[in-house]
């Protein structure tokens, strides 16, 4: 009988052991079959983006801001500008256009990014996106005129901003406050063309991005000449943007507007011809460069624009323009009835 046990116990082992040598094989081989699969897919992925990178039409435009690893299997934005802006980030590339972000500001509520919105100024060819857009146009031995931001809005209006949100409430737009970039041939011929744009959405509070289209290829340069009036052009022309005529691309590229806004005012005026004025709270103040109005805190790698407030008293134009964009984000429901009537008692200076 013991014997019998014994042979029972070693016929059982045996069946196990072969039972789990068959599973190991099955596991293994749905393991290498998996593995296989996903291989396939990533193969299939690295294709696709193969040739979407090899749809782009201006590639000297693409390897300047999204340039290929060694192996030319991956694009990452540029190092220059991911150093000079941290907080910029890759959206979109098309046959025909590229589109970055970059966050410029915070605040608590949607009404206190339209307040700096409403006196918002940025000159596009200082940042180290538009010094490298101009320094492309250079080496090609073409020519960057710069235009007001009323073009800019026109253009913006013809093509997609590619903003990241598009269905969820409690976003604000603004495709019409910055100056736009042309890039044109020694024959005349539109290149390529810069545009900014912003979005606002509310999260955990309120954060604005700056979006940067660059739209190149014969079919968007068609869109301009077919859309817009050369008198259009010669009334929103400024100069022609250069490197070497630009004072401010002599800067530091790190006093670029950064994330971190906060509602900062500042308790007395202080003189903008310095460059160094004063330090609250540890926190060191700079004049933002060819911008005396407006001044970047900066703590660590961290900056924030506080700019002087000004008296909405002296300037009743620019109260009443305030008040009626207010009251177009209460409407639109952006705005509480509460945060309307902060808003609306500092903007009367109540």
């Amino acid at each position: 009988m013991k014997n019998q046990t014994i042979t029972y116990i070693a016929a059982a082992c045996l069946s196990l052991l072969a039972t789990t040598q068959a599973s190991a094989g099955l596991f293994d081989n749905l393991t290498k079959s998996l593995a296989d699969a996903v291989d396939g897919i990533n193969q299939k992925v690295e294709e696709k983006r193969l040739k979407e990178y090899e749809a782009v039409q201006d590639k000297q435009l693409l390897e300047a801001f999204y340039p290929a690893s060694e192996d030319g299997k991956k694009r990452t934005i540029a190092q220059d500008i991911k150093t000079a802006m941290p907080s910029v980030k890759f959206v979109k590339l098309t046959p025909s256009s590229i589109t970055l972000s970059f966050g410029m500001f915070r605040a608590n509520t949607m009404a206190s990014i339209s307040s700096e919105m409403s006196r918002y100024t940025y000159q596009t060819q200082d940042d180290a996106i538009g010094k490298k857009y101009l320094s492309i146009a250079e080496m090609r031995g073409n020519t960057v005129k710069n235009y007001r931001p009323q073009l800019g809005g026109m253009i913006n209006n013809f093509f997609d901003q590619h903003f990241i949100f598009t269905t969820i409430p409690h976003i604000v737009n603004w495709i019409d406050k910055d100056n736009v970039l042309i890039e044109y041939s020694s024959s005349g011929s539109i290149v390529s063309f810069m545009t900014r744009s912003h979005q606002a959405s509310t999260g955990y509070g309120v954060l604005s991005d700056q979006y940067t289209n660059i739209y190149f290829g014969a079919a968007n340069a068609q869109v301009l000449e077919n859309k817009i009036g050369n008198n259009v052009f010669e009334n929103n022309f400024l100069r022609v943007a250069t490197l070497s005529s630009n004072p401010a691309a002599t800067h530091s590229s790190n006093t670029i507007p950064l994330t971190n806004t906060q509602e900062s005012t500042l308790d007395s005026p202080q003189d903008s011809s310095s460059n160094v004025i004063g330090k609250p709270s540890g926190t060191a103040i700079l004049i933002r460069p060819g911008k005396p109005d407006i001044l970047v805190a900066t703590q660590g790698d961290e900056m924030a624009p506080i700019r002087q407030r000004e008296p909405a008293q002296g300037n009743p134009d620019k109260r009443l323009q305030m008040l009626i964009q207010l009251g177009e984000l209460k409407k639109s429901g952006v705005l509480t009835d509460q945060e309307f009537i902060t808003e609306k008692q500092r903007i009367l200076g109540n």
